[in-house]
């Protein structure tokens, strides 16, 4: 008799593993950020306080208008829950237990996964959400992960970093909105 899974999220993390490995070989460059709403990762990028919530709260309302499929909002807590369309579902990643950014990927591969129809996540301070605070995380490597997320499940990402244009890797700003 086999045993039940009981973490779902390293489930999810070791599928996203074994993807990177396929995907590898993939030549990203053909995602281009050129053009906002052709982009399938948009990194709003600014210090704090900048207004970058403001924006992604204002995106995400008037994406709602005309989706196709479902809209949602992972932010630290519920207080914007107010301020989002009732239609968007708010998601408070500080209900569980994350502790790393794997374990971050993982559970936003399971709520991708989990609905079919999500066309849209947003991802509001997402450095502070994924534990990735510190000056030396791996930042390329979860936003690569959730490029792969993006191609494989069809879903955008807008994702809001808390940090200087001038501190976001060179390879990633082809991704970057900083007029907001």
């Amino acid at each position: 008799m086999t045993q039940p899974v009981k973490n779902y999220g390293l489930l999810c993390l070791l599928f996203l593993r074994v993807s990177n490995i396929i995907e590898s070989s993939t030549d990203r460059s053909a995602v281009s950020a050129d053009k906002e709403d052709t982009a399938m990762i948009q990194l709003v990028v600014g210090d704090k306080g900048k207004g970058k919530t403001k924006y992604l709260l204002d995106k995400a309302n008037a994406a709602i208008k005309e989706a196709d499929g479902r809209i949602v909002y992972i932010d630290k807590s519920r207080n914007h829950m107010y301020e989002l369309n009732n239609k968007i579902r708010l998601v408070d990643a500080s209900r569980y237990p994350l502790k790393s950014g794997d374990e971050f990927i993982g559970f936003i591969l399971g709520i991708v996964s989990s609905n079919y129809d999500i066309q849209q996540v947003y991802l509001d301070s997402f450095l502070k959400m994924a534990r990735l605070e510190h000056e030396d995380a791996p930042i390329n490597d979860y936003i690569s992960q959730l490029l792969t997320i993006s191609e494989l499940c069809n879903v955008d990402f807008i994702i809001s970093l808390s940090m200087s244009i001038d501190d976001l890797d060179p390879e990633l700003r082809q991704y970057a909105i900083t007029d907001f």
